[in-house]
């Protein structure tokens, strides 16, 4: 991949949110879905408020960790209390259907606190303090937990994922491979440390890839376990080394989608990897893709040849 990281940012403008009142749960941002009895939606359009403005005040590093530290098991929590939001009828594209839920819109706002947290504090003077590395750390692991949890929360109820969802995954990462924190295709330095920034942008890879390659009915349930270990043989490979090679899985750091497979020959100009999945991952979505084919042909949409 081309070298793009110097210039690479966090921090995107946050959207345009009128949270309204917090004690009225008829005035939710417009747009949103609210799959919750009233008092778990009192508590999210509370939660909505002062993450909003968290977001938009300025707030010491040091400070903003200590609130952010505070409000995330009550963000776990309300979102724990909210009902399901609708799930499609069978054969149906819910894609255009209703706006972001609460629960999306709040795992919005932790993303751009966080954001603006790890940047804050990479810019301070206690950047290189043994306890800024240690905030860091939980800064990062759930700006990827909360990342993870967007794109899992779209998967699981076949939701159309935010704005910049997955660019702010591929803008984290950069972010820490420009200053060093991951070297890809290298084990962590601290051998304790359990929590790996690159097999977790693996692991959200894949569940992206399975989106995009299996419909929402055959998707199969993937438990955590086999994911990691899936992650943790997959590869992010340099475009260079495959001149001339059809039916790529590629990961576009420049767009905001999950991965795919390419089609045709990739443009030099081409700015991200090659996927290179897990053969098991493969075998698994490879049979839930033919299973949705098998039943299509049944139904009479595709032909014997399809």
């Amino acid at each position: 991949m081309s070298d793009a990281t110097s210039s690479i940012q966090l921090s995107r403008k946050p959207p345009s949110i009128d949270p309204g009142d917090p004690l009225d749960t008829h005035s939710i941002p417009a747009g949103s879905e609210a799959p919750c009895g009233h008092s778990a939606c009192n508590s999210a359009v509370a939660l909505f408020v002062k993450l909003e403005r968290m977001a938009r005040s300025e707030i010491p590093a040091e400070r903003r960790i200590r609130l952010l530290r505070a409000v995330q098991p009550q963000v776990f929590r309300v979102a724990s209390e909210m009902s399901n939001p609708k799930v499609s009828a069978r054969g149906q594209d819910t894609k255009a259907v209703g706006g972001q839920t609460l629960e999306q819109r709040l795992y919005r706002l932790m993303i751009n606190n966080l954001k603006t947290t790890i940047e804050g504090l990479d810019r301070s003077p206690m950047a290189f303090a043994r306890s800024a590395a240690e905030e860091r750390r939980w800064l990062v692991k759930n700006l990827f937990l909360f990342i993870g949890r967007q794109i899992e929360y779209g998967l699981l109820w076949d939701r159309p994922w935010p704005e910049h969802t997955w660019q702010e995954l591929h803008d984290l990462f950069l972010y820490l491979s420009s200053r060093k924190d991951i070297a890809l295709g290298m084990e962590s330095e601290e051998a304790a440390e359990t929590f790996k920034p690159e097999n977790e942008y693996k692991r959200l890879l894949l569940l992206g890839l399975l989106g995009h390659l299996v419909p929402f009915r055959h998707r199969p349930s993937l438990p955590d376990r086999r994911m990691m270990s899936w992650a943790e043989q997959t590869r992010l490979q340099d475009p260079g080394a495959f001149g001339g090679t059809f039916g790529l899985f590629v990961v576009d750091v420049a767009r905001d989608e999950p991965p795919t497979r390419h089609s045709g020959v990739l443009d030099p100009r081409f700015s991200g990897w090659v996927l290179a999945p897990a053969q098991e991952f493969l075998d698994e979505v490879g049979g839930s893709a033919r299973n949705e084919v098998s039943e299509t042909r049944r139904e009479g949409r595709l032909g014997p040849n399809s």
